[in-house]
This record gives C-alpha cells, sequence and structure tokens, in this order.
C-alpha cells in the first residue's frame, strides 16, 4: 500500500497501525512523491490525505489512475460536506470522513481490494 499524507505525525502514526494491522506500507508526504513511487513500483492500493499542499486528493488520484488505470485508490478527508467531496472524485475513488478509526479503515481497504 501506499500513504500519502503530508502531516509526518498523522502519516507515521498511521503507517504504524496498518502495519500493526497486517499491512506493507510504503509512505510519501506530497503528490508529487506519489506519481515517482507509483510509476517505479505499482501498490495493491493507495490512501490518501485529501487536503494536501501540492495536490487536492481528488486530483492525485486522476493523476495517479491516468499512470495506473484501475488502481484503487482510497481518500480521508476532514472536510464538513462529505459528500461534495464523493460527488467531486464521480466514484474514482472511496472517501472516508477523518478521524476514521482503524476498524473503518482497514474496512474501505479491504472493500477496495476485493
Amino acid at each position: 500500500m501506499l500513504l500519502v499524507d503530508d502531516d509526518a505525525s498523522l502519516r507515521e502514526v498511521m503507517t504504524h497501525l496498518l502495519v500493526d494491522a497486517g499491512y506493507s506500507v510504503a509512505s510519501v508526504s506530497s503528490g508529487f512523491e506519489a506519481i515517482e513511487s507509483i510509476r517505479q513500483r505499482a501498490p495493491d492500493i493507495v490512501v490518501s490525505d485529501c487536503a494536501m499542499g501540492d495536490f487536492s486528493g481528488v486530483a492525485l488520484s486522476r493523476v495517479l489512475r491516468e499512470i495506473r488505470p484501475g488502481l484503487p485508490i482510497l481518500l480521508l478527508t476532514g472536510h464538513a460536506d462529505l459528500e461534495s467531496v464523493r460527488a467531486e472524485c464521480q466514484a474514482d475513488a472511496v472517501v472516508l470522513h477523518k478521524p476514521v478509526s482503524l476498524q473503518c479503515l482497514v474496512e474501505g481497504i479491504e472493500a477496495l481490494l476485493h
């Protein structure tokens, strides 16, 4: 899995939680790093924050899907209007509202992988 979040402390905590849940996790701090990572090695899934400095999660998901069509993407947002974020994704990704429990995150990941 590739985890994308520009908040270093959150990225570190999420990485540890996901590894403890049994996933192999590579993490990057920006959309640009995610694009480079995807070009080198395709993960099974991308989990990304929606609000980052260089890319929105929605824009990033579109770019990543151009590089790797069909790549499962799960976006996390703290945006108050979750439905508008989901509509903007146009069904390109699953969107979960932060804060999200580990159980909900794992359920979202598993739903996309199967």
